[in-house]
């Protein structure tokens, strides 16, 4: 039967997708009759959808086009519609719920409509809750994600509302996609209310008070809480989900909300998320560090000794891990964060409203440890009490047995001081080497911890290696360029040297050539000056 009918949502769905996908691709239709003819073919459709999924789907196809490139006016549009009759209204707020998807800034356009109210109106006045109201609140949540609500706003959560918002949770138990939409929006309007209620204590909050009054009447709200809380990965439900904590477990009328195990439970989670959620997310990690006091010191809750001891662990561990912010590392070097196993401490002004304390005797005992120094101060002190010098019975022996007892231990620690600087002489020859001392870090730091180390250093060493080839070809690059552009210069002004050489010396040859020629220089070697000079080739000159 159950097949039977499966089989016969996913045709309904499947048609109905077909139809949509037609009425979409009529251009000649304008936005408002597009619009109403898709509500149409869907909320005809609706009484065959069994499934929350299928009926995604067919918004998923509906806004597309014309109705997702103009989601503002499709959202004033929606908000006109007529929702008395519950599939109208459960298309409306699937088609809603969808906009906001695809166009954010569509919720906001619910505002300028009342939305708030009638979602608010919608649950509230439907005792037996359907597909509408399911998808109401998953628009309420919406609406309040999307920005802070106002104190007059916030008055519209009154208790009736609440109350029947965990009226809602508890009948339906058997349908968990239902029961957990409810629960969720249970925390939205409790972090709405926290936000604004913080800073004023005279007013109180509704959720804490119907709770309050719920105590033996939540069972389904605190079971499914846990699997929530257990399950999420979404940091805004983490930070809505440890606000509720925080409040629940501070708040005394409800901080019996939960069972000793379920405790247990959220124990383990907390420290779970503790240690694994991202430093960098700082007020979700404080968040979940603020929880472990408050879980440990809960009235009524017996936690093993080994427990506690592992708490204290885990704590140390975060809080000398490399990872761990500098404002977050307080929280954790605080005393009433860890434990009391062997002492109590008293948590500091700022945590006085978030740990109870009680006042418990504390016994100090002092271990001396015994070294040859100590035991030598308490033989002199010894000796020098048991000496009696027989002086007058009027003298004030305490006083001058007290002096002697100072002089001899400052003697004896001065020796001891000695001593010890020797032992410190004799420690430092045996230091351990570079090596050991490495090899011992890496069996104290975390097996992720050496790999993000590792990826670190690779990725430098990878990152270095690059920035040195890239100098490297950029000074091959500049080399070159010089060699291609500075040879040829070189070439021809060495050319130019030798063409000048080439002319002086030609020059200086002309000039010698001409002074050999030139009258009364000497005439030609050989001749008689004065004489007749005969010149080689001519003839005879005629006397």
């Amino acid at each position: 039967m159950h097949a039977s009918v499966d089989h016969l949502a996913l045709d309904e769905g499947e048609i109905t997708v077909n139809k949509l996908n037609e009425v979409v691709s009529d251009t000649s239709l304008s936005l408002s009759e597009l619009l109403s003819k898709v509500v149409e073919t869907i909320t005809a459709a609706v009484p065959n959808i069994k499934s929350r999924n299928i009926m995604r789907v067919i918004c998923e196809h509906a806004v597309t086009g014309r109705l997702e490139d103009e989601a503002l006016k499709v959202a004033d549009q929606l908000s006109e519609y007529d929702l008395k009759d519950p599939d109208t209204a459960y298309v409306v707020y699937s088609l809603l719920l969808r906009l906001s998807d695809v166009c954010p800034n569509a919720i906001r356009r619910l505002d300028s409509h009342e939305w708030l109210a009638h979602l608010v109106d919608a649950l509230v006045s439907h005792p037996v809750p359907g597909r509408a109201e399911q998808i109401a609140s998953q628009l309420l949540c919406k609406v309040c994600d999307n920005r802070e609500l106002s104190l007059s706003e916030l008055e519209i959560f009154n208790e009736r509302f609440v109350e029947q918002l965990c009226e809602l949770i508890e009948h339906t138990r058997e349908s968990e996609d239902q029961n957990s939409e409810y629960i969720r929006t249970l925390l939205t309007v409790h972090d709405q209310l926290a936000q604004k209620y913080a800073a004023r204590a005279v007013v109180s909050n509704p959720v804490l008070e119907v709770l309050e009054k719920r105590i033996d009447h939540s069972k389904t709200l605190t079971e499914n809480f846990i699997l929530l809380f257990n399950r999420a990965d979404d940091r805004t439900q983490r930070l809505k989900m440890v606000s509720f904590l925080d409040n629940i477990l501070q708040n005394p009328p409800t901080r019996n909300l939960f069972y000793t195990n379920d405790l247990g439970v959220i124990l383990d989670v907390v420290l779970r998320e503790t240690k694994n959620v991202d430093a960098d997310d700082e007020m979700l990690h404080q968040k979940y560090i603020f929880l472990i006091p408050l879980l440990l010191h809960l009235p009524g809750a017996d936690w093993p000794p080994q427990r506690k001891k592992d708490v204290e662990k885990l704590l140390t561990g975060i809080r000398d891990g490399p990872f761990v912010r500098q404002q977050t590392r307080p929280l954790l070097e605080d005393p009433s964060h860890i434990p009391p196993t062997t002492i109590t401490h008293t948590a500091p002004t700022s945590l006085a409203n978030m740990v109870e304390l009680k006042e418990v005797e504390v016994k100090t005992e002092i271990d001396v440890i015994e070294t040859p120094t100590a035991t030598l101060i308490e033989e002199t002190t010894t000796t020098t009490l048991e000496e009696d010098d027989g002086d007058s019975e009027y003298e004030d022996e305490s006083d001058f047995e007290a002096a002697v007892v100072v002089e001899r231990s400052t003697t004896v620690i001065s020796g001891g001081y000695s001593d010890i600087d020797d032992e410190f002489d004799e420690d430092e020859d045996l230091e351990e080497s570079l090596l050991e001392r490495l090899q011992a870090l890496v069996d104290v730091v975390p097996r992720e911890t050496r790999k993000s180390v590792a990826r670190s250093v690779s990725t430098f060493t990878s990152g270095a290696w690059g920035a040195v080839q890239w100098v490297g070809s950029a000074a091959w690059v500049v080399a070159t360029a010089a060699m291609l552009v500075g040879l040829p210069v070189a070439l021809e002004l060495e050319r130019e040297q030798f063409v000048f050489q080439q002319e002086a010396q030609m020059r200086q040859q002309q000039q010698q050539a001409q002074q050999m020629v030139q009258p009364g220089l000497g005439g030609i070697p050989g001749t008689i000056p004065g004489g007749n000079q005969q010149i080689p080739g001519l003839p005879n000159q005629q006397i």
